[in-house]
């Protein structure tokens, strides 16, 4: 017997959890027939204090809250002929609440209430119910997509009314299929783009009391909430919002002990080279530069991506046919005059060397400089690129260092010897994930200078700890001879 499905929308507040609240509300079975308003719970990734990030729950309600794509597909599973016909990027805004700072009940009109099926001869049709209907089965599923922060005016095209970067557009509210954001970062004034994942949370069943949980979609990079039935009353739809770019160089961060992105270097002596222990032999640097390799002429994928289309059902970006990308800006890191071309910016004067150390001066007054401890290249705070992470990104960069060794030597007028190296070489960053902080680690020694990239995740957010590919991870790139 066929089903029929009902729709309420009376506007009445709906409450939402903040990352530090607990989710998993317990309450007794619902009854089909009584109307189960649809809710939303968002996680936030919490670690690092970014200009352009969106760091918590907070930062998410001041950036104007989320966005949501809806796909009710009655008895049959989300699929590439859904529309999002139960909510179109329907806002969702919080407001913090007396209760304590990060707990927001959060708010979006017209509220929707998850359908109930009904047989055509109005018996209620719940699954496993005595007296349902005969051949009758239970329906209602619906999909939700979401991202941050939210963007209004979108004409019917999907096109954002009088955007130039940031989002530019979505998938119209009449696409099938996945919905999809187009993103343009704007370098001068970084909009943070987040994608709103299922994790590892779930929402209870009204039938029994198993949970349902996420889906990972094929070639999808984390799970999204698909198919969900009625739930229990007080649960929620919870989204665990995750970075949707990637980001580079920058200034290095310590989340937890992890050092997440910059640009640092370390001495790492070559195999039976003990310098670094003693004091006897002192590393310092003159300056280095930093530039993408190839120049203005280099192809696209060696570049960082400016733009692209992003799936908020798979978690994957997809270049524009003509895409915009990123130049490396020069960068000559020093004390001196920076080289012709390239942008002058303050080394960290504990690694630095100053041109006036010359015959004669005391040893003591040398700094410590490249020690085994990594250190941070720049005087101060320095913004990282924010990337979209398309298929095949792999930026290459070429880095110049040139340094200094001195020895201590009594025998020596000067009381030491000064030997100074230049090096330059091409680096090729890691293929870009969303998500991801990418560093440059300059390892230098005597005979070799290597370079790795460390790649980590950038944010994840409540105690969620989902991994893309890698994970964290060391890659050596290239190993540099000194004396080439």
């Amino acid at each position: 017997m066929k089903t029929k499905n009902y729709f309420i929308t009376p506007a009445i507040l709906m409450a939402l959890a903040s990352c530090t609240s607990d989710f998993d509300v317990v309450s007794p079975t619902q009854q089909v027939e009584e109307p189960t308003p649809v809710t939303f719970g968002a996680y936030s990734a919490q670690a690092t204090k970014t200009r352009a990030a969106i760091d918590n729950v907070g930062a998410l309600a001041t950036a104007g809250g989320f966005g949501v794509f809806a796909y009710f597909t009655d008895d049959d599973d989300y699929g590439n002929t859904s529309t999002p016909n139960f909510m179109y990027n329907q806002q969702v805004t919080g407001t913090e609440t007396s209760t304590g700072s990060g707990n927001y009940n959060w708010t979006y009109s017209p509220l929707k209430f998850w359908p109930n099926d009904i047989a055509e001869d109005n018996a209620v049709d719940k699954q496993g119910a005595d007296g349902a209907a005969t051949g009758s089965k239970a329906g209602g599923k619906i999909s939700f997509f979401a991202y941050a922060p939210y963007t209004e005016n979108v004409a019917s095209t999907g096109v954002v009314t009088g955007a130039t970067d940031g989002i530019t557009a979505f998938s119209k509210n009449s696409d099938t299929g996945n919905p999809t954001v187009t993103y343009k970062v704007n370098s001068a004034n970084i909009v943070d783009l987040l994608w709103g994942t299922a994790s590892n949370n779930n929402v209870g069943k009204v039938e029994s009391d198993e949970n349902q949980g996420g889906t990972l979609l094929t070639n999808g990079n984390a799970k999204v909430w698909t198919n969900i039935t009625r739930p229990e009353k007080g649960d929620k739809i919870k989204f665990n919002f995750l970075h949707a770019l990637s980001k580079f160089g920058g200034s290095t961060e310590n989340i937890g002990g992890t050092e997440i992105g910059g640009v640092r270097i370390v001495l790492n002596p070559d195999a039976g080279e003990s310098f670094g222990n003693d004091k006897e032999t002192k590393v310092t640097v003159r300056s280095i530069k930093i530039e993408t390799t190839g120049g203005d002429g280099a192809n696209a994928a060696n570049k960082f991506y400016q733009d692209g289309t992003f799936d908020l059902a798979t978690g994957v970006w997809t270049a524009l046919a003509t895409p915009t990308t990123i130049t490396f800006p020069k960068q000559d890191i020093t004390n001196g005059t920076a080289a012709a071309g390239y942008t002058k910016v303050s080394i960290n004067s504990a690694i630095a060397d100053n041109t006036e150390f010359s015959k004669g001066s005391a040893w003591s007054s040398l700094p410590d400089g490249v020690t085994k401890t990594p250190k941070d290249v720049y005087a101060s705070g320095r913004t990282p690129i924010y990337a979209v992470p398309v298929a095949g990104c792999q930026p290459k960069l070429t880095v110049t260092i040139t340094y200094v060794v001195r020895t201590q030597d009594n025998h020596l007028a000067n009381g030491f010897s000064e030997a100074i190296q230049t090096i330059k070489r091409d680096v090729t960053v890691p293929v870009f994930e969303q998500n991801k902080a990418y560093g440059l680690l300059i390892k230098l020694g005597l005979t070799s200078v290597k370079f790795e990239a460390n790649i980590t995740n950038w944010e994840n957010g409540g105690s969620d700890t989902y991994n893309f590919g890698s994970g964290n991870t060391n890659v050596t790139i290239v190993d540099l001879p000194a004396d080439q």
